[in-house]
């Protein structure tokens, strides 16, 4: 018999020899009574999961396997072996960012959408996912409404690098902020900077770093929403055709500021 450790699922059992009568059910590898001869060897290969969210450590996991028989002289007998295995933990997380308008007169507002999410494979427990977002020069704060484990965070949380989840981020989950800044009057044609960062804590448990910061920038100044549209003229001609201009097309291009 041998029961699953804690923290995993099941995957998969497949044996050789005395082994090929076992099966899963209620958290447990049982295998029927088989006579083995002498000299032989079976061997069980049993596959488990392990669960996102498994706190990590030295030998966090472990698994006793016991084996029962009967010999020749029908003396009962006994013998256990137990493996343990270290569990490390992975968060890839990243940030995203977009901007609206993409260009803004002085004195009116920008929205920043942060999108992080936790790529996996584990479990970022609560704390572990970190969010800072500075104040842009030429703007002042108006607004943070954040959703899921960020729901709680506040301006001087995501500016002072205390912006964590308050609940914890299963792999594949993500969860927004929404930054609304006001452009300061009088602010000269250019562009306005935003930068973002997320932090893993241990940092050591994000295996990659070049998806943890993202900026933007807004442009500042007048804007304009214009339109380019193109005709051509005869919708269809023939190739080399006999009559002067017949194989000519005709392309007028309209360019629009609205």
């Amino acid at each position: 018999t041998d029961p699953i450790p804690a923290n995993t699922t099941f995957v998969s059992l497949s044996g050789t020899c005395i082994f090929t009568n076992c099966s899963f059910s209620a958290g447990t590898v049982s295998c029927l009574p088989a006579s083995m001869p002498a000299g032989t060897t079976s061997t069980l290969t049993v596959v488990v999961n392990v669960n996102p969210d498994t706190l990590p450590g030295i030998g966090a996991i472990s698994n006793t396997a016991t084996v029962t028989w009967t010999d020749s002289d029908s003396t009962p007998g006994q013998q256990s072996a137990t493996q343990t295995t270290t569990v490390n933990k992975q968060t890839d997380l990243s940030i995203t960012k977009t901007d609206s308008p993409r260009a803004v007169l002085s004195g009116n507002q920008i929205t920043y959408i942060i999108t992080v999410k936790n790529n996996g494979p584990s479990t970022a427990a609560v704390g572990g996912v970190s969010v800072v977002d500075a104040t842009p020069a030429n703007t002042t704060d108006v607004s943070l409404t954040g959703t899921g484990p960020f729901a709680t965070c506040t301006l001087a949380a995501l500016h002072g690098g205390l912006c964590s989840n308050t609940t914890a981020m299963a792999p594949g989950e993500q969860a927004t902020l929404t930054y609304v800044v006001s452009v300061v009057p009088g602010t000269p044609t250019g562009f306005i900077t935003n930068t973002a960062t997320i932090a893993a804590s241990p940092a050591n448990f994000d295996p990659n770093t070049t998806n943890n910061s993202v900026t933007i920038q807004t442009a500042v100044g007048p804007n304009a929403d214009l339109e380019l549209t193109k005709t051509a003229t005869p919708a269809a001609v023939t190739a080399g055709g006999p009559a002067p201009g017949s194989g000519q097309i005709t392309y007028t291009i309209s360019y629009r500021n609205n």
